[in-house]
């Protein structure tokens, strides 16, 4: 199976809220969290040049990883949010976002194994409107 479309940089933001939620406090791209993003990124940039469905499974449960390892993070930006209110939405909203993320991971997961092409499609356009929203909604509050 391979993808008609390709995955660009998928740094949006995770946090499904198990455990502890620290923000981090060192610069974005140096936080825990933006070592995780990188790790998602990366295997679903290398998902579109694999060949086998193994390979593509192994690539995205990497991904999925990822996204568990990152949990006990928050944006850089969110320390910086001093209304409690304001920071418990924005917190609960990042949460929402970054399980919607796992799951299409999981369906991602799903489609490669399955070799169903169409459905392939469908889950990587999800992921691409996923990752603007995380961007829109949460990287401006890092900087």
């Amino acid at each position: 199976m391979t993808a008609t479309t390709s995955f660009k940089s998928l740094a949006f933001v995770f946090v499904l809220g198990f455990g502890s939620v620290a923000p981090t406090t060192a610069v974005a791209d140096d936080t825990p969290l933006a070592e995780q993003m990188d790790e998602l990124s990366g295997s679903l940039k290398r998902l579109r040049r694999a060949e086998s469905v193994d390979e593509k499974v192994e690539l995205i449960k990497k991904a999925q990883e990822a996204v568990i390892k990152g949990l006990q993070y928050l944006p850089a930006g969110f320390e910086k949010i001093e209304d409690a209110k304001k920071k418990a939405v924005m917190t609960a909203g990042y949460k929402k976002l970054t399980g919607q993320s796992y799951v299409l991971l999981c369906e991602l997961e799903e489609a490669v194994l399955a070799e169903d092409e169409a459905k392939y499609d469908e889950v990587y356009l999800k992921i691409k409107e996923i990752k603007k929203e995380g961007h829109q909604a949460y990287k401006a509050e890092e900087d």
